[in-house]
């Protein structure tokens, strides 16, 4: 593999068509950092960057001499930006102001921008080729119902289209927190390059972190003696799933990617392990998931024994000078380059011209998608719920006007106010109104919509329509305003609730029927 050669060059932002991420890159390795104490690492160098430069439609990367378009946000995300060109495809999110990256290139060579604190950030270079496998467990004690689809109702079973997220709860030893500066920043990188996975697969299933937590575990080098130790450490896969619908645990050194069980969403153990340098770089954090959902490796190795459909796919190089291989595809002859897709026959690879998958044999998306419902509902997400309440108050919502602004302007107003959950945009006028709920002294119970995680109403733009409140959905008998919560995450349209002694009621959106509304307002959410 060619070394990564470094050149120092400051460059200044061009405006909104072109700019450029790094500032400066600086010759010298930093191997005094602990990021740069990564496994598999080829160089390690500080960096400067430009956080303003992301959203530009075009963006300099000098250090790898190409120049990136940008596709648009990750879909859901706020703050992770999707580029690519013909040799590089690239995630990028900033956290705190900081940034974390993968840009993976045409040749198989694997690039990682990290935050090191200090305000410091580096730009690494994987040695892809020394990362090792990823592995999945096909164990009777775990294996998963092989005929699950009859557990689907009929309009599960056909329906397609409909978006499904599900909750995974983080570990990570102390080992990998030693070398990681931004632990929650990481994670959410991982998890929008997660995402996009499944954007680029026609998957309607996305993942959220439910939250992260320091394991009582250190490295361990065989990863299947890690995966044994880390879906005991707290006696029962419910207890480490800690009502997520997943647990995955992140280390610093193993003798592989990663490992996870096979097919296991009937047990709830959903558990698996991935090594730092291959959950950012490598796309193994969504290839061990994959594993506890069904998927396997490509059927040139492996034989999937629930789904003769659930293999991953070496992509034929049709136009290209190489193929290429699926997330869940092992490296072959002439398939180096691991590509952010999941095995789809009905997807094309753009670079090559071929498809993703093969009918019958390869088709990895149609398991992620037949399986969703049931992923997302092997957790009750209450522990995050519990997070989520406030309570002995009562409420009013409340509107602010802000004034004219363009929509992204009014949006904007939202996001930067804690207390937003909703902003409306007249663009007749360009008004802009922002509305939030005040709260006092009480006896109920209500969510905190100043929470991202708590956020529950994920429509981002609803054009055509003017808010005027909430209307009640149902009405029912809860033990909790935690469980009062749950029911609201589980309920279509539901986007606040009131917990008042035992009983909890969901609302919903409330729109003004008017005609001037249906002509003259757009609104959206915060969080989406």
């Amino acid at each position: 593999m060619k070394l990564f050669v470094l050149s120092i060059a400051i460059l200044l932002t061009t405006g909104a068509e072109g700019g450029s991420l790094f500032k400066q890159t600086y010759a010298e390795s930093r191997q005094d950092l602990p990021c740069c104490h990564d496994e598999n690492l080829l160089s390690c160098h500080q960096v400067d960057l430009d956080v303003s430069s992301l959203g530009n439609e075009d963006l300099d990367l000098t250090p790898l001499n190409t120049t990136v378009h940008y596709k648009g946000l990750v879909e859901g995300s706020e703050h992770s930006y999707h580029y690519e060109n013909d040799l590089v495809d690239m995630v990028l999110t900033v956290h705190n102001g900081d940034i974390y990256g993968h840009m993976s290139m045409d040749n198989g060579d694997s690039y990682v921008v990290e935050y090191c604190g200090q305000g410091i950030h580096v730009i690494k270079q994987l040695d892809v080729d020394n990362l090792g496998e990823d592995y999945g467990v096909d164990s009777e004690e775990f294996e998963g119902d092989t005929e699950f689809l009859r557990y689907l109702t009929p309009a599960e079973r056909q329906d397609t289209t409909t978006l499904v997220t599900y909750t995974v709860k983080v570990y990570y030893t102390p080992e990998f927190a030693a070398v990681t500066s931004d632990i929650d920043g990481f994670i959410e990188q991982v998890i929008q390059e997660t995402n996009q996975g499944y954007i680029n697969s026609k998957v309607p299933l996305r993942v959220k972190a439910l939250s992260s937590e320091l394991a009582t575990l250190n490295d361990l080098s065989s990863s299947s003696v890690m995966l044994s130790s880390f879906k005991t450490m707290k006696g029962t896969t419910e207890a480490l799933r800690g009502s997520a619908d997943a647990a995955a645990l992140l280390v610093k050194s193993l003798d592989a990617c990663g490992r996870g069980y096979i097919n296991t969403i009937r047990s709830g153990t959903t558990v698996s392990v991935t090594k730092k340098s291959c959950a950012l770089g490598y796309y193994s954090f969504g290839h061990e998931l994959g594993h506890n959902i069904g998927l396997t490796h490509n059927i040139e190795v492996a034989q999937n024994r629930n789904y003769a459909y659930g293999h991953g796919h070496l992509i034929a190089k049709g136009r290209h000078s190489t193929g290429y291989r699926t997330i869940l595809a092992y490296s072959a002859n002439g398939h180096r380059t691991r590509v952010n897709y999941y095995s789809n026959p009905d997807v094309i690879y753009p670079s090559t011209g071929t498809p993703t998958g093969v009918t019958g044999v390869s088709n990895n998306a149609r398991i992620l998608t037949e399986n969703r419902f049931a992923l997302a509902e092997v957790g009750n997400e209450s522990e995050i719920a519990e997070q989520c309440v406030l309570s002995s108050v009562s409420y009013r919502r409340k509107r602010s006007y802000k004034g004219r602004t363009t929509q992204a302007g009014c949006k904007e107003y939202c996001t930067n106010d804690s207390r937003c959950f909703l902003w409306l945009y007249q663009h007749w006028t360009t008004y802009c109104s922002i509305f939030y709920i005040q709260t006092s002294t009480g006896e109920d119970s209500i969510p905190n919509l100043s929470k991202p995680e708590c956020h529950l109403d994920n429509e981002c733009l609803k054009e055509k329509a003017y808010f005027t409140g909430f209307k009640t959905i149902s009405n029912q008998a809860t033990t909790s305003a935690a469980e009062c919560h749950t029911k609201c995450t589980s309920t279509m349209d539901c986007a606040f609730w009131k917990q008042s002694g035992g009983n909890c009621t969901l609302y919903a959106r409330k729109y003004w029927p008017g005609w001037h509304a249906n002509e003259r307002f757009n609104l959206g959410t915060k969080y989406c």
